[in-house]
């Protein structure tokens, strides 16, 4: 891509990553597009409703990749709300990490946190953040069926993504378009 310094791959588990140039911004559409979009523009009634754009949500089409980004997204707006989250995922780059993590199929590169926290692989802050997310449902008591099979479904695909990504097929967008690639590949219809 243009939009990165990044070297250049064969396959990226985000389809937007290289578009993302800054954290934070009001551009959605020019060089440098934000992590999260910071312009006002509600929807419906602003005394109401608040409008949270992030931008780099991938359009998935697995039901179980598109369910689980629903799910820990709700689960971590309430965690914001109840102030339950701390600090310990603060990245030092989230741009050069978000550009790292799409080229890292093994998920193995570590990522720099701010402060004198040690750096970890994407996939271990993910499997932390979901343990996070368990122990809030249990910590406020929170029964709701849905978001508690997301949680637990979350923490299936982070163990399998580590271990036998494969078992993902048709469930995790980047690893069965991989696969669909690859398969492809071997019968020369690409």
């Amino acid at each position: 891509s243009d939009n990165s310094d990044s070297e250049p791959c064969d396959y990226q588990i985000s389809q937007r990553a290289e578009f993302f140039g800054q954290t934070m911004g009001v551009d959605t559409t020019g060089y440098s597009r934000p992590i999260y979009n910071l312009r006002d523009r509600p929807y419906a009634d602003p005394q109401k409703y608040r409008r949270l754009h992030v931008i780099s949500g991938d359009a998935n089409m697995c039901d179980m990749a598109e369910f689980l980004k629903f799910v820990t997204m709700q689960v971590l707006l309430m965690m914001i709300e109840d102030g339950f989250l701390d600090r310990r995922f603060d990245l030092k780059n989230p741009v050069e990490s978000f550009h790292k993590v799409s080229t890292d199929l093994s998920f193995s590169q570590l990522l720099e946190l701010k402060g004198k926290r040690k750096s970890r692989t994407g996939l271990d802050m993910c499997k932390e953040y979901i343990g996070l997310m368990g122990e809030y449902l249990e910590t406020y008591s929170i029964s709701d069926p849905i978001l508690r099979l997301g949680i637990k479904e979350a923490e299936r695909v982070l163990n399998l993504l580590g271990s036998a990504p494969e078992l993902l097929f048709g469930e995790i967008d980047h690893i069965t378009k991989k696969m669909l690639i690859e398969k492809a590949l071997e019968k020369g219809r690409i």
